[in-house]
């Protein structure tokens, strides 16, 4: 037994040995770890993976200082928006493990007025994407102009809609438009009295329209629609990019066992205001605010063939903290624009690159196109004034957009007939894949279309 503890210890004392010389000069916190790896395989139980090919995930302490000097903060949206699409998005581009020269840290937000205070007042954040009005909501006062003296804009990205649901035994067989809201109760989604939908629905609804609504803010989409459905509220207002899967997840018999419908925003009632209410004190040239609409190509299984509703588009803004040059973090923010600017489009291998299945919502997007009212951080103003005209734009040929309206419909009591349909139709779509699994998702979109009783 003596014999076998001795050479035990022998060996032990060889492992301890060439543990220190493969581990010298390393921080405490990542011996252990360097300790396991230098160990024979047999050591480890032979059902674990192998020592090789485990990705690294222990550092020395100067390898952590590279990795937090290349921290870079975005603060973007509820999962039911677009905004933590698009996060994610550039998380998957952008983020270098192997170099260490971007290491991006995305945070869900909870609405625009609250990421516009994570992005002013929390360490670490240098971005976050929020709607524009909300910026311009502080215009003319004290908090406006700290606001304007610390905060820049990268890019306008996105169009967002004011999507307002409703039910029909609320607005009546023959509403059109959200001046039918006038005294109802309205819920608004997402993030409570603080988020970016919340303002929109003010400034329009109530400041420019004058509509006397009662907000009753949920804490999620979902919550929202039950709210709607059980009569807890009248309507639901949400703005965010269409399809939105908020919407589109409500089956069409949901849809019409509940008698819900979408009302317009038309542009000419934020000039004209409501009948029998005040004129609107804003005119809709005045904001950042413009026309868009939600058509039955974003929800096909909900609207009609053809179907339009007219509402009020919001634009989407990259804002970034200013960090004076030279200064803070302005080398990490640098870094995050310049590979935002020269990979995101990137033909290949970019946003509007279908292979890669980025989010539509990057399709069009021009990193060169100014913001209302709002100072462009400065490496961003470098980078567009260097650049040609039209470089800055994400082209998305071939990419899967929304899809336009359908030829007359076919006859449904015939699969084949759909499917020749169908197939003629998507011939002359100009943004068509030829992806299998996003061929099935428009077709199942065609088929509850055109074949909705």
């Amino acid at each position: 037994m003596q014999s076998e503890v001795a050479i035990f210890s022998g060996a032990w004392a060889v492992v301890v040995a060439a543990c220190r010389a493969a581990c010298a000069g390393i921080a405490l916190t990542a011996a252990l770890a360097c300790l396991v790896a230098t160990l024979p395989a047999a050591a480890r139980e032979p059902w674990r993976v192998p020592v090789d090919d485990l990705p690294r995930v222990v550092y020395s302490d100067a390898e952590r200082l590279d990795i937090h000097d290349a921290q870079v903060g975005i603060v973007t949206g509820a999962h039911v928006g677009s905004y933590a699409e698009l996060g994610d998005d550039i998380v998957r581009l952008l983020n270098d493990r192997a170099g260490r020269s971007l290491r991006i840290l995305a945070v869900t937000g909870q609405g625009s007025i609250n990421s516009v205070d994570d992005l002013r007042n929390l360490r670490g954040i240098d971005f976050a994407i929020v709607q524009s009005d909300v910026l311009e909501a502080y215009e003319g006062t004290p908090a406006g102009a700290e606001l304007r003296r610390t905060l820049r804009y990268v890019s306008r990205l996105h169009t967002e809609q004011l999507h307002v649901l409703t039910r029909t035994s609320v607005a009546g067989d023959d509403a059109v438009d959200v001046c039918a809201l006038a005294g109802r109760r309205i819920t608004v989604n997402v993030g409570g009295p603080r988020s970016g939908t919340a303002l929109t629905v003010r400034t329009i609804m109530q400041g420019m329209l004058g509509l006397d609504l009662a907000f009753d803010p949920s804490t999620s989409g979902s919550e929202g629609l039950k709210q709607l459905a059980d009569g807890r509220v009248d309507a639901l207002a949400f703005v965010v990019g269409k399809p939105a899967s908020l919407f589109r997840d409500i089956s069409p018999e949901d849809f019409d066992r509940l008698g819900l419908r979408f009302l317009a925003v038309p542009v000419a009632r934020l000039e004209t205001g409501c009948a029998g209410g005040p004129q609107p004190a804003v005119r809709l040239s005045g904001t950042s605010y413009e026309a868009s609409a939600i058509t039955a190509a974003d929800y096909p299984a909900l609207l009609a063939i053809g179907e339009e509703i007219p509402t009020i588009g919001v634009p989407a803004v990259l804002a970034a903290y200013a960090w004076p040059e030279g200064k803070g973090r302005f080398a990490q923010a640098r870094r995050f624009v310049e590979a935002l600017f020269a990979r995101g489009t990137a033909a290949s291998g970019g946003f509007g690159d279908a292979a890669r299945g980025f989010s539509p919502k990057w399709c069009g997007i021009d990193f060169a196109r100014d913001v209302r009212g709002l100072e462009r951080f400065s490496v961003a103003a470098d980078l567009v004034a260097a650049a040609a005209p039209g470089s800055l734009r994400i082209d998305c040929a071939g990419a899967t957009r929304s899809l336009a309206p359908v030829a007359p419909a076919p006859d449904c009591g015939s699969e084949a007939g759909v499917l020749k349909a169908f197939a003629d139709w998507y011939e002359t779509q100009p943004d068509r894949s030829t992806a299998p699994d996003l061929v099935a998702r428009a077709y199942t979109d065609f088929r509850a279309r055109v074949c909705r009783p």
